[in-house]
């Protein structure tokens, strides 16, 4: 049908110029599917095509940086009075107080590999800084890295997400991870959606001392989100946490963990928004 090609043609002409680019692209595709359309016609599609691909954006980059200055009352966990450790009673430790510079910076790009609904690798860097003005023994810093791939289409997401953390206290490496996170967003609606993971991470603590803590973790988590508006929405999660050491009789790692969480937040003006978060946590140690 001559009339129907003209018209597909069309679309995919008005698609290009309304910067609809994918949609553009899929309209050539269908009418270059048809075996019997002219040659002239089909090498127009295709130099269409090329162009369509050259101003189609393939990669994303966002960043988020915060900073603020805080006052910590108690920056090295002092005791109230004297408490009991391993059957031994201890004497009180003088709390002290410091103000810090808190920063966190976060670097995320997306690169498209593939046409709509298909795959795409992502890269995020994250930054976090607490740098007391007293105390420096007590400074932290945190550099994560977590490279994934995605695949997308109109109903789902799925996300394979490899993690590696490093924390520095007091410029010194202290803790060192590694992880691996499935991770599934579901569309139920326009405004419903469900998000679930299962992650397993690979904990080491670089001092010899403190060997008897390495351990391996497991998380399970499944959220429901609901937007209510397109400036609101309403979210509860549940967590379920298992944390198991790798050697020693340290009674602080092995336990059990479950988090049930919800949250409101509004965006009421380009200014001003709310945001109320609630949550019941209870963590059980083996020992």
């Amino acid at each position: 049908d001559g009339t129907n090609i003209r018209n597909k043609l069309e679309m995919a002409r008005t698609y290009f110029m309304l910067k609809m680019y994918e949609d553009s692209e899929n309209s050539y595709l269908e009418v270059l599917a048809n075996p019997n359309i002219p040659e002239n016609i089909r090498t127009d599609i295709e130099l269409s095509l090329s162009k369509v691909s050259k101003v189609q954006k393939k990669s994303f980059t966002y960043a988020t940086v915060l900073a603020d200055i805080l006052y910590d009352s108690n920056v090295n966990y002092g005791s109230l009075g004297d408490y009991e450790f391993r059957n031994a009673t201890s004497g009180r430790i003088p709390e002290l107080d410091s103000v810090a510079l808190q920063t966190y910076a976060n670097v995320t790009n997306i690169y498209d590999i593939g046409r709509k609904n298909s795959y795409a690798i992502k890269n995020s860097f994250s930054f976090y800084l607490k740098d007391y003005s007293e105390y420096n023994i007590y400074d932290v810093v945190y550099l994560g890295y977590k490279p994934s791939l995605l695949y997308k289409e109109t109903l789902y997401t799925a996300e394979l997400i490899l993690g590696f953390d490093t924390l520095l206290l007091a410029k010194n490496k202290f803790l060192s991870s590694a992880s691996i996170m499935p991770r599934l967003e579901y569309n139920h609606s326009s405004t419903l959606r469900s998000v679930a993971y299962f992650k397993f991470q690979h904990k080491k603590f670089e001092r010899e001392a403190q060997h008897d803590l390495d351990s391996q973790r497991l998380e399970v988590s499944y959220g429901l989100q609901n937007l209510l508006s397109p400036r609101s929405f309403v979210q509860g999660n549940i967590f379920l946490i298992n944390e198991n050491a790798l050697r020693g009789t340290n009674i602080y790692v092995n336990y059990n963990e479950y988090k049930i969480n919800a949250s409101y937040a509004n965006q009421l003006t380009s200014t001003y928004g709310v945001n109320v978060h609630g949550q019941l946590r209870n963590r059980k140690y083996k020992d």
